[in-house]
């Protein structure tokens, strides 16, 4: 594939090369406009490698979710919730811990300035970068900036306007209730794939959550 994109992309290049009648040197206008769309056709690859870490495969073969005693706390077992997705599928949680090393719940809500603020930074900041080396995504929205039970709709305007590719559920019975408990939101769990919870942080720390979703990918 990325040899068929850079051919494109060399393809590309010659067709856009300098005038010969111009004052620049034609070889090397083309040389330029060559390094240009190999860098272009470079992001290209890059999105789409990161793209396919989206794509949750199923379960291994004789998988079952059986974790620790369920709680809220770090060392607790997540609850085997299912949610649906922005476009009406349904999404088992413990399904998306099967084949990630960790994974990020992140419950957030349409009101709360903190969740956007995560929001905008989730594909750049964590899911661009630790990806690849095993980290999957998760978004939950339970209500919506006027407080009421998240839809699908909003579920939809919301994963557009931060540009997420990551799987984002929502939550209208609020089951995520007793996880969140009287914490701040967004609430972030990292999760293993047996279904522990290795890290808990309420409200949004960027530093922090880098750190701690480093130190469980090593």
């Amino acid at each position: 594939m990325r040899l068929a994109l850079t051919s494109l992309a060399l393809a590309l290049a010659y067709a856009c090369g300098g005038s010969p009648g111009g004052t620049v040197d034609v070889m090397v206008q083309e040389g330029t406009d060559i390094s240009a769309a190999e860098n272009v056709v470079e992001d290209i690859v890059d999105e789409v490698s990161v793209g396919a870490c989206d794509e949750a495969l199923p379960p291994p073969a004789g998988w079952s979710y059986a974790p620790s005693p369920v709680g809220t706390l770090v060392g607790d077992g997540f609850p085997a919730l299912q949610f649906e997705d922005c476009d009406g599928n349904p999404v088992s949680i413990p399904e998306l811990f099967a084949d990630s090393q960790v994974t990020l719940f992140s419950l957030a809500a349409g009101w709360c300035l903190p969740c956007q603020e995560e929001s905008e930074t989730l594909m750049s900041e964590l899911h661009a970068p630790y990806c690849g080396s095993g980290l999957r995504i998760v978004q939950v929205l339970f209500q919506d900036p006027a407080g009421l039970p998240a839809t699908k709709f909003f579920c939809k305007q919301w994963r557009e306007k931060y540009g997420l590719t990551i799987p984002v559920l929502v939550d209208p019975l609020f089951l995520t209730e007793e996880l969140l408990g009287d914490g701040e939101t967004p609430l972030n769990l990292l999760i293993d794939p047996a279904g522990t919870i290795l890290y808990r942080q309420e409200g949004y720390s960027g530093d922090e959550l880098h750190a701690a979703i480093e130190s469980n990918l090593q």
